[in-house]
């Protein structure tokens, strides 16, 4: 159902991610030529920072810490601009995984072994299912990388094709919300947080599952990215679309004129509908390839979760039972523990949802535009794009199985809570 004129007059669709309104039309014009004025001024030194430096420090730091983890067996070629398997990354990561395989194993195996040859206040399922989900969940993205190499290789040269394709034109902007929350993440959530963890559990195990979570990350955020690039693309092709309303100057032209005119901007928008269907089936094709890993990193989030706070309670019961004084040690390394997944399941969740609504808010601009009046073979092609969108998903899933949004988040947290419930009744009738 389209909208009458006079309720987009008042419409104002309004994105904070965008830092851009699509104002009423007597208000676009003057949107259009602040963004003129402002795109010719000399960027400031931190917007230099942010435009240049910045970006760069958090690709070059995340492409190491995968290296250094065996994740990455790719180089980029300059000369060439594309990305190239590299021979002694591609062995080094397969070292690594005989490595993870051999020696976490053992660790895994040792501990799980001791859990169960003594009395313990730990709930030996959700211990045992934790373990399993963080061997097999680091283990199965490492096999991942290794078999679908070449795939893998395609999308990153597609990445970096959209990337340069997306930004001609734009004035430099990278996105500072989304590059401040990763690099939040991936220095004082991951990197701080490890060493407190560092005393209590494997630094190596560790940091392997957080950068595998931030692979997943990255690639939501950028997929983000491009989409704000796209809207932000659209928005101004409309706004100079009314500018030459505005100023008559449409009016004016003659029949070739116009002709001539909307030829390019159907061009242009044609160019943005193929940068869309892009954008969703590179990003999609990549959580495709990591279906099995998001499963088992979601699992284990989960598992530790529940986990930890079992345990407290558990052992705050039976301390107070016994006349004891609770180990305030333990409920720190606890806390530490939980925190810690909860904000690594948090991101996964927040990512994907951030990607899904930009995607879809496309299709609200495009909407928006389609109450104005343009040439027939502009309005047809504005028409075939909405349509387009509308049948587009740009939801993230997990096999198919359900979505990886804070729909899953708040399911999870529900489900959590019965299983608490449950759990925390037969440990301690089992100490009665």
């Amino acid at each position: 159902m389209v909208p009458s004129k006079t309720s987009h007059k008042k419409a104002c669709i309004h994105d904070k991610t965008y830092q851009l309104r699509l104002l009423p039309y007597s208000d676009l014009l003057n949107t259009e030529l602040s963004i003129e004025y402002h795109s010719q001024q000399e960027p400031s030194p931190m917007k230099k920072y942010y435009t240049n430096s910045l970006p760069k420090f958090a690709l070059n730091f995340l492409v190491l810490i995968l290296r250094i983890f065996g994740l990455f067996p790719f180089r980029f070629n300059e000369s060439k601009k594309r990305f190239n398997m590299s021979i002694s990354l591609f062995i080094y990561s397969i070292v690594a995984l005989v490595a993870y395989v051999y020696f976490i194993g053992l660790y895994y195996w040792t501990t799980l072994w001791s859990v169960l040859s003594q009395p313990t206040r730990y709930n030996v399922v959700l211990l045992f299912v934790s373990l399993v989900a963080a061997y097999c969940g680091v283990l199965v993205n490492k096999l991942t990388i290794l078999v679908f190499a070449s795939e893998f290789q395609r999308l990153l040269n597609d990445f970096y094709r959209l990337w340069i394709s997306l930004h001609i034109g734009c004035d430099g902007n990278r996105d500072r919300k989304l590059l401040n929350r990763f690099l939040f993440k991936m220095i004082v959530i991951d990197q701080g947080w490890v060493h407190f963890y560092n005393a209590l559990y494997t630094a190596f195990n560790f940091s392997v599952e957080a950068i595998v979570a931030n692979l997943i990350i990255a690639v939501a955020y950028l997929g983000g990215h491009y989409f704000r690039m796209i809207n932000l693309k659209i928005v101004r092709l409309h706004q100079k679309w009314n500018t030459l309303e505005r100023g008559q100057t449409y009016s004016k032209l003659n029949s070739e004129g116009k002709r001539h005119l909307c030829e390019k901007i159907s061009i242009e928008l044609s160019r943005l509908m193929i940068g869309h269907e892009k954008v969703n089936r590179t990003i999609l094709k990549f959580m495709q390839l990591h279906d099995a890993s998001m499963v088992l990193i979601q699992l284990k989030n989960f598992v530790v979760i529940i986990m930890g706070v079992f345990i407290a309670c558990v052992t705050t019961v039976n301390d107070i039972r016994r006349n004891r004084t609770p180990s305030f040690g333990i409920y720190g390394y606890l806390a530490v523990l939980s925190v810690f997944h909860f904000i690594q399941f948090y991101y996964l969740m927040a990512s994907a949802s951030l990607f899904t609504k930009r995607g879809d808010k496309t299709g609200q601009i495009v909407d928006f535009m389609i109450a104005r009046e343009h040439d027939d073979e502009l309005d047809v092609k504005i028409h075939a794009f909405s349509m387009e969108l509308l049948h587009r998903d740009n939801k993230i899933y997990s096999f198919g199985l359900f979505p990886i949004d804070f729909s899953l988040l708040y399911v999870s947290l529900g489900s959590m809570a019965n299983y608490l419930i449950v759990s925390i009744q037969l440990q301690i009738q089992e100490f009665e």
